[in-house]
């Protein structure tokens, strides 16, 4: 996903949520979302996922509460990444394997790995900014990590692993060396889990070939799937149909479509700007608003509650003979002939 558009996934919100982390009104406090819309979404934009953290962090009475909340992702809150991390052919490898593909799961940070003479380091990278953001992620990943060896070799390994936390206090310090299994280090240059060498070429016996394989897989296809949405068509054309499926649903005033000012706005970029990008992809501003329009105009039209004066209200024009021209001008038809015999267009 572009950096730009950093996302966490719902599931991960939905989990601390059902195991009460913290009261679901104080979870949503100053953001924009409430349960019913999270349903709705498969991703949360960082900028509330980051504002829910500081509000349970502020009013949990779980004081670990990142390690508990690392502790319940277990294997299947992560789809095609936990189980491509399941069926790798050794804990190593599983671990890479995490810690590659999360980042379509929660893009919040970047991961590399460094070998040493006795160890390999998973070096985490927050790209948020927020400190306590970057806290509670490294908090619950690592915890993630380990809950993940333990399922692979059915015991944790005795000093072989380690934390090393960059900050000089920890989010939970009075349980902290009972909240983890592995060895804690704090004040350190950087927030890593280290694995000596001797578990990480520990072979899987949960290991599958096909599976594995299989798996990578789907991991790829969701990332091409994602890479597709974020393009800045897709997420202009996620903006009109936001703003129809508004004035449809919200009975009330309704209003014009976003302007090519107002879109530039949110995207924080010139005018200039997403003109030459969406020339680039072979579209324009106002191409995209004809095909949403067009769109929503043949779903409404095919609903007798709608007449064609409504359905040129919604749809944002003043006028409807300035709607029928522009129907006409994209299928052929006017609206009226089209009601009396839609065609696929």
């Amino acid at each position: 996903m572009n950096d730009s558009l950093r996302q966490i996934n719902k599931a991960y919100i939905e989990i601390a949520l059902n195991h009460g982390i913290a009261d679901v009104e104080q979870v949503f406090a100053h953001t924009n979302l409430s349960l019913p819309a999270l349903e709705k979404l498969d991703y949360v934009d960082v900028s509330v996922a980051i504002q829910m953290v500081h509000n349970v962090d502020k009013y949990t009475d779980v004081p670990n509460w990142p390690v508990e909340l690392g502790t319940l992702l277990g294997t299947s809150s992560h789809g095609p990444v936990g189980y491509a991390a399941l069926s790798a052919p050794c804990v190593g490898k599983a671990l890479s394997t995490f810690s590659q593909w999360f980042q379509l799961r929660c893009n919040v940070y970047t991961a590399s790995i460094i070998e040493s003479v006795d160890y390999f380091q998973i070096k985490i990278e927050d790209t948020t900014g927020d400190t306590l953001f970057q806290k509670v992620f490294f908090s619950a990943f690592v915890r993630a990590f380990e809950v993940l060896v333990e399922l692979l070799l059915g015991r944790f390994p005795e000093n072989e692993l380690a934390i090393y936390f960059q900050s000089q206090s920890l989010p939970f310090e009075d349980r902290c060396k009972t909240a983890y299994l592995s060895q804690i280090h704090k004040e350190q240059s950087s927030n890593s889990f280290f694995i000596h060498k001797n578990t990480w070429y520990r072979r899987s016996p949960l290991y599958d070939k096909e599976s594995y394989e299989f798996n990578l897989h789907s991991c790829q296809r969701l990332r091409d799937e994602l890479a597709q949405k974020d393009r800045l068509d897709m997420r202009i054309m996620h903006i009109f149909n936001n703003h129809f499926d508004r004035q449809i649903n919200e009975k009330g005033k309704v209003s014009s479509p976003p302007t090519l000012s107002e879109v530039c706005q949110q995207f924080h970029m010139t005018e200039r700007t997403l003109i030459r990008q969406l020339k680039s992809l072979n579209t324009s501003y106002q191409s995209i608003l004809d095909q949403q329009r067009l769109a929503y105009a043949k779903k409404l039209l095919g609903d007798v509650r709608y007449n064609i004066y409504v359905v040129a209200d919604l749809l944002g024009y003043r006028e409807a003979a300035n709607f029928c021209r522009a129907f006409k001008r994209w299928t052929s038809q006017s609206p009226s002939d089209f009601r009396l015999n839609p065609r696929e267009i």
